[in-house]
């Protein structure tokens, strides 16, 4: 069939895969140093843990890399101590309150879990701010976690 045309077949596009939906999953975010030291001033926990005193830098915090909400605050220390009440609070940002103990040197553990959870989004900064009053011997292996649920964003 010289005079027969051909026909030229294009296959249709193919769409594109639907997003990955990741589900929301849980995560403990730790604040610790070996010592909050024994001076009455503002003092904040690193993140992490150094085995060194804690700083009085307000920049020690960390970036919170997903949407989320903050579920509850623990407090935990190895080495007890005597003296005035310690001021511990959690903050989002570098000012809002989310959760806080006031606790003698010698407390062991508290814990705060929060009724309504505390909403944030990807780039806030969370940290932990230490206020002591003298005089006060410090406490020592102070560890803080915070359990946070994220909500990661959909993936192309």
């Amino acid at each position: 069939m010289p005079n027969a045309s051909k026909a030229l077949l294009i296959a249709p596009p193919t769409p594109p895969p639907p997003p990955v939906v990741l589900p929301p999953f849980g995560a403990s975010l730790f604040f610790g140093n070996s010592v909050v030291g024994n001076a009455a001033d503002v003092r904040y926990l690193s993140p992490g843990y150094e085995n060194e005193i804690a700083g009085t830098d307000d920049r020690l915090f960390m970036v919170l890399p997903f949407d989320g909400e903050i579920r509850n605050f623990f407090y935990r220390r190895g080495i007890g101590a005597v003296g005035n009440d310690i001021l511990y609070e959690l903050l989002l940002g570098t000012s809002t309150v989310v959760a806080s103990f006031t606790l003698s040197p010698g407390t062991p553990a508290a814990q705060v879990i929060l009724v309504t959870p505390v909403t944030f989004v990807a780039g806030d900064v969370l940290q932990v701010r230490v206020t002591k009053a003298n005089p006060t011997s410090s406490p020592g292996l102070v560890v803080t976690s915070v359990g946070v649920l994220y909500f990661p964003p959909l993936i192309p």
